[in-house]
Formats: structure tokens, C-alpha cells, sequence
């Protein structure tokens, strides 16, 4: 295997190993998906499997280090991640089986190198049915738990959601300020109309 071949099939095994991450993360965490999970790794052990780590690795003095775009710096949301993950994987597979068959670039491998292209093309192929079953929207994160109803409350340290503010007024007589003043006359204090000026108003 020569060098160029080499560091070209790393780069993208890599890329493919990366966005299985992200893919399994997300049917992992925010799915909660447990068999989608285990294929999701499944198929991202058996790339690994294909393609052993390499000594060719050379990011220092890879020129693509430093080239983006725009969209690249940009994810609206989760679905957005998701979906990038899983072209980015379906790209570096293909990457790794055409590059496979490169004669090119492999003289002497023989029938290996196009066992492994075929091998990369199967790993496309589940990627394509494992991208089907993310859904379109993932559900929303969970927040905190709604807090408790009102009703039944002794002394609420908070107002109750929605509740207006507390109702500011005279307190309610006892019973022991009605007997007193039915004792000096049988009218309460706050009962009382007028006084001495109450004529004025007549």
C-alpha cells in the first residue's frame, strides 16, 4: 500500500468513524433508541474493523486542515447535526470503496483490495437503511417538571402559576370583635355609617 493510498483511506476512515459518533449520540441521548443504538456502534465496530488504525496519519501537513465553508461553522438544530453526520458518513464510505479499487494505488494487493471495496459498499448500504430510521424531528430536551398544583396548599412559600396578585384588604372580624361590639350597641366598628358628620352627606 503506498503512502498517498494510505493517508487518503485514514483520513476518510476517520471522517466515517466520526459521524457514526454523532449519529449514535443522538439515538442514544435523545432518542433513547436502544436497538438503533446497537447498530448504529455495530456498524461503526465493523468499519473499524476494515480499516485498522494507520501510521500514515499526517495532520500537520494536511492542506485541507485549514479549508471550510460557511455552512460547515452552522447547525440549526438537532435534526440539522443529524443529517450532516449521516452524509458525511455515506460520503466517506464511498470515498473508502472507490478508493479500494484504485489499481493505481494498490498494484499488488489483488483480489484484498476488491474484497474490501465491496466490503465499504455493504457499510454504505446499512448506513443508508440506519439514516431511515432517525426521525425528521427528534423530541424536544426535556425542561423541569411542571411544579405541583395549587390546590390542597397550606402555605405556598410562591404565588400559584398564573395567579394574580394577593388580595390587599381589612381582615376578617373573629368572633370575639363581633361580641364586643354587639356589647356597645350591636353594630361592629366597621359597620358603622356616618358619625358625628354623617348628616353632611344626606
Amino acid at each position: 500500500m503506498t503512502r498517498d493510498r494510505a493517508r487518503i483511506l485514514d483520513a476518510s476512515a476517520n471522517r466515517a468513524a466520526e459521524a457514526l459518533r454523532v449519529m449514535e449520540d443522538a439515538a442514544r441521548f435523545l432518542l433513547d433508541d436502544r436497538d438503533l443504538t446497537a447498530q448504529l456502534k455495530a456498524l461503526r465496530h465493523d468499519l473499524r474493523a476494515l480499516t485498522p488504525s494507520s501510521h500514515h496519519r499526517d495532520a500537520a501537513g494536511d492542506v485541507g486542515t485549514t479549508v471550510s465553508t460557511e455552512a460547515e461553522t452552522f447547525r440549526s438544530g438537532a435534526r440539522h447535526v443529524v443529517v450532516a453526520a449521516a452524509k458525511r458518513l455515506q460520503e466517506s464510505l464511498r470515498s473508502l470503496e472507490e478508493w479500494s479499487k484504485a489499481s493505481s494505488l494498490s498494484a499488488g494487493a489483488g483480489p484484498d483490495v476488491r474484497g474490501s471495496a465491496r466490503a465499504f459498499e455493504q457499510l454504505r448500504y446499512r448506513a443508508y437503511a440506519l439514516e431511515q430510521r432517525l426521525p425528521d424531528r427528534p423530541p424536544p430536551a426535556r425542561g423541569p417538571a411542571p411544579p405541583p398544583p395549587c390546590r390542597g396548599r397550606t402555605a405556598p412559600a410562591a404565588p400559584c402559576p398564573g395567579a394574580g396578585p394577593p388580595a390587599v384588604g381589612r381582615p376578617a372580624m373573629g368572633r370575639r370583635a363581633h361580641a364586643a361590639a354587639a356589647g356597645r350597641g350591636g353594630v361592629p366598628p366597621r359597620q358603622r355609617r356616618g358619625g358625628a358628620g354623617a348628616g353632611r352627606h344626606r
